[in-house]
């Protein structure tokens, strides 16, 4: 990271005493050189003071209502190797991160081209079941962009960049679940892989990984550190559930059972995603001192956009957390059964049969039907020594146990001698 920034300013002859007075103040070296016009200052500074010189000369209208002011990377200095040994991590300045958000967040044909390119992989994996097709579609999504324009919008009182940034979002959102489509209706099969139950059953898991990956992305962009890798889990956090809705979408078409399901559960994981990685990012944009410099006018409009939209969020995320909350204490009690139930078998098998090896003992519970699926492959000594009750036997100690009825697969195979 370029640790100084060079600063020109031009300004007419009856500005120059002013400027030079608010650079004296703030402690900055300057040269000056002047006509019968105007006046043109260099000088050059560090990052981490960058901002607030800025924000000091453009409050006085620098830039804005009169003359030129320049900012630029400076390459090489004497000082640079100095202060690399010296600066910890500096905040980049307000003018760096908007410059790269606007940047990220506008709608161009690379923007819709790659996001087409991470719907596809992201379908295909979701429908073939294949974590490594899935890393590769988000690794190539340029799905943040556009969230982290909204989020800047909000703390400087863009209202440009806040449409750019939603225009760009709901078109990215909306090309994910349209291509999700497509590819289910075309691809020949239709099943129901983890892949795509674990998109349309948020939990709470997925709740925090959406507030860890909003705080990264703000900071990521804040520090001016590489952003690929936050990008990745911004993408993991949108582009799966946008394509999972479109693969509910086509499985509603054709007829499929869990299609509605898949919809519904899908659609509540994008949208408590992306509501939560906008309220991080929010926050730490303006935790981290990102506000408008123009004004104090400007900054207390801004704060209260800020707490406006937050204050929206949290009652919509209050709305769409039940289902997920719903959803977790499901899936605890779902897990408890079948620990339950296989502990319940294990032992039965053990006392009654202590001949009988279990080799693999598979369960899943079905809160909806109050039933146990149960596919248990044991090793026997002899095929005459196959229990043919052992079944019957699961079936009524689970039922007097647990409460609830079962299907039983049993596969036998005879022990190595």
């Amino acid at each position: 990271m370029r640790l100084l920034r060079g600063i020109n300013i031009v300004i007419p002859n009856e500005r120059r005493q002013l400027i030079i007075e608010i650079l004296n103040n703030l402690g900055v070296d300057h040269y000056v050189v002047s006509d019968d016009n105007n006046t043109f200052i260099t000088f050059s500074i560090p990052v981490s003071k960058a901002e607030t010189v800025i924000e000091a000369l453009e409050k006085v209208g620098l830039g804005i209502l009169y003359g030129l002011l320049q900012v630029y990377n400076i390459e090489y200095s004497p000082e640079i190797e100095k202060m690399e040994k010296e600066e910890r991590a500096p905040r980049a300045s307000r003018e760096e991160i908007l410059l790269d958000i606007i940047q990220m967040s506008k709608l161009n044909v690379n923007y819709v081209t790659y996001t087409i390119l991470a719907a596809i992989l992201a379908a295909v994996s979701l429908l073939a079941n294949n974590i490594i097709i899935l890393v590769a579609s988000m690794i190539i999504a340029p799905i943040m962009g556009p969230i982290l324009g909204i989020s800047m919008g909000t703390v400087l009182g863009r209202e440009d960049l806040q449409k750019q940034g939603l225009k760009s979002e709901l078109i990215g959102i909306g090309l994910c679940i349209m291509v999700g489509c497509i590819i289910s209706l075309i691809i020949p099969f239709m099943v129901m892989t983890d892949s795509i139950y674990v998109r349309s059953h948020p939990t709470i898991i997925d709740v925090v990984f959406a507030v860890v990956a909003g705080a990264a992305a703000a900071l990521s962009v804040i520090s001016v550190v590489s952003m690929a890798l936050v990008g990745v889990a911004i993408a993991a956090s949108i582009v799966p559930p946008a394509a999972n809705v479109g693969i509910g979408i086509a499985y509603l078409i054709r007829g499929y059972e869990g299609a509605q399901e898949i919809v519904i559960g899908s659609a509540i994981l994008l949208i408590i995603n992306i509501l939560i990685i906008n309220a991080m990012s929010v926050i730490f944009f303006w935790l981290k001192g990102i506000h408008p410099a123009v004004s104090e006018r400007k900054k207390k409009l801004a704060k209260k956009a800020v707490r406006k939209q937050l204050l929206v969020i949290t009652l919509a995320l209050i709305i769409v957390l039940i289902p997920v909350a719903q959803s977790s204490i499901n899936s605890y009690y779902t897990y408890k059964m079948e620990q339950k139930a296989r502990n319940l078998i294990l032992n039965y098998i053990e006392t009654h049969y202590p001949d009988i090896d279990v080799c693999k003992l598979d369960v899943s519970y079905i809160k909806a039907k109050n039933m146990f699926y149960i596919y248990l492959t044991i090793a026997i000594s002899r095929m005459e020594d196959i229990p043919g009750d052992l079944p019957n036997e699961i079936k009524a100690t689970i039922k007097d146990s647990l409460g609830a009825d079962s299907i039983i697969y049993i596969m036998a195979m005879l022990k190595s001698t």
